[in-house]
């Protein structure tokens, strides 16, 4: 199992072990309107981002798949 870090960029993370995509949908349960990004990390660097968009998401960005959450009248981006 890895360890990684997930940044919600408002004084609040969370440990996690598993893999990249259990830590990815752990990010995703706790994402909330923070209009910040969403990192998650492993020893310090930056594996992936999910970046805040605070506008609606287009139906361009639904039909791309490109929408994690929507919150608060913006959303969550695609992992990066």
């Amino acid at each position: 199992m890895e360890k990684y870090t997930i940044n919600y960029q408002n004084g609040f993370t969370n440990e996690f072990s598993g893999t990249l995509e259990e830590a990815k949908l752990e990010a995703l349960d706790g994402m909330s309107y923070t209009q910040a990004s969403v990192s998650i990390e492993k020893d310090g660097e930056v594996v992936t981002t999910s970046r805040w968009y605070g506008v609606e998401p287009t139906q361009e960005d639904h039909d791309n798949n490109a929408v994690l959450e929507e919150i608060g009248g913006g959303f969550y981006g695609d992992w990066e």
